[in-house]
């Protein structure tokens, strides 16, 4: 009977030496303990940073494991595992222990909905606003992405030949989506979660501990991404660091393997949110004077926010703008405009407040 066999414990991902492997000695599956111990290594791109985003990713699959083989309720593991995994990410990791305390997988599951919900309509942050110094965003995928599948595109990698793919669909990689419209901003992400699977189904003839290597295209061999044997089918969930000039990484095995690479998600840089803005005018007189007159615009609606103000002296002779501004920026009459009329009679003007708020909030 074929062997099929899905890690629940050891979530591996690609960790870096800072120098090449002399000789590229056979990669070894990482401990537990030193998944997140290790910095993963890719220019121009925050070290830290990605360390953190690995760490709360192996946290959420730990506890995704725990609870992935009582989810057979309608649905795959996988898509199970993407949802649950896609709900903590989103939240705090300071609601993790109450989801792992959850009783069964749909307890869970509910738990990990719930902190993900309040997290996502807290108010906003520095993170939620794209602060540069903040940690990268994770950009969970609607559905999971198969990006490459070479049973169907590309044959058997061989032993000790490097091949190199995208974080997206490409030619020869038998992928069935494109994860590019989903990644704000159309950029190369940062790092790529993904469920890697080797099907070594008819392929054998070799010993148990063969390695999967997966490291950024133009990198150097690092940590086993996972180890598989004769016949096996075995998958493993983690994070793969991508080359930032042009998306790639490179898969390398010491025996020969057909590969199933499934996204989750992205991690990217944050990004600056853009903002809701309505622009609501009315209509003020502005009677003769010499010495200026201050027309407050109309409030602005609860929660939203006065950023600027219209103010229009209609193109009239006689009638000069003396300054606008908004001060607080609060809800209520904080947006004014400044008119000096010098004709004989009243004249109208136009002003409006510019109100915003975050997007959801």
């Amino acid at each position: 009977m074929k062997k099929q066999i899905l890690t629940s414990a050891i979530i591996s991902t690609l960790l870096f030496a800072a120098s090449a492997v002399a000789g590229e000695a056979t990669p070894k599956l990482p401990t537990p303990d030193q998944q997140v111990a290790q910095p993963i290594r890719n220019a121009g791109l925050d070290a830290a940073a990605l360390q953190r985003a690995q760490a709360k990713f192996s946290r959420a699959m730990q506890i995704a494991n725990r609870f992935a083989p009582q989810s057979a309720q309608g649905v795959t593991d996988i898509n199970w595992k993407h949802q649950f995994i896609t709900n903590l990410m989103a939240s705090s990791e300071a609601a993790f222990p109450s989801v792992e305390a959850a009783g069964d997988a749909s307890d869970a599951m509910g738990r990990s909905y719930a902190a993900g919900a309040q997290t996502s309509t807290a108010a906003g942050t520095a993170k939620d606003l794209g602060s540069a110094t903040i940690d990268l965003t994770y950009i969970p995928f609607t559905t999971p992405c198969r990006i490459v599948d070479t049973r169907v595109t590309g044959g058997v990698i061989v032993a000790a030949t490097p091949r190199t793919f995208g974080y997206s669909n490409t030619n020869g990689s038998g992928a069935s989506c494109n994860v590019t419209p989903q990644i704000p901003g159309g950029g190369i992400p940062a790092a790529e979660a993904v469920n890697v699977t080797v099907d070594e189904t008819s392929l054998t003839g070799f010993p148990a501990g063969a390695y999967v290597a997966i490291y950024p295209q133009g990198g150097t061999l690092g940590t086993s991404f996972l180890n598989f044997g004769p016949s096996d089918i075995i998958a493993n969930a983690g994070i793969i660091s991508l080359n930032q000039a042009n998306g790639q990484f490179t898969v390398k095995v010491s025996q020969p393997a057909n590969l199933i690479v499934d996204a989750f998600g992205v991690f990217i840089p944050p990004q600056a949110t853009a903002l809701e803005c309505t622009l609501t005018t009315s209509a003020a007189s502005i009677p003769p004077t010499t010495a200026g007159t201050f027309v407050f615009a109309p409030a602005c609606p609860t929660g939203t926010h006065a950023v600027s103000v219209y103010c229009w002296d209609q193109d009239q002779a006689g009638l000069y703008m003396t300054g606008s501004g908004v001060y607080g920026g609060t809800t209520g009459s904080s947006a004014f405009c400044g008119f000096k009329n010098l004709t004989s009679g009243a004249l109208n003007i136009t002003v409006g407040p510019t109100c915003c708020n975050i997007p959801g909030r």
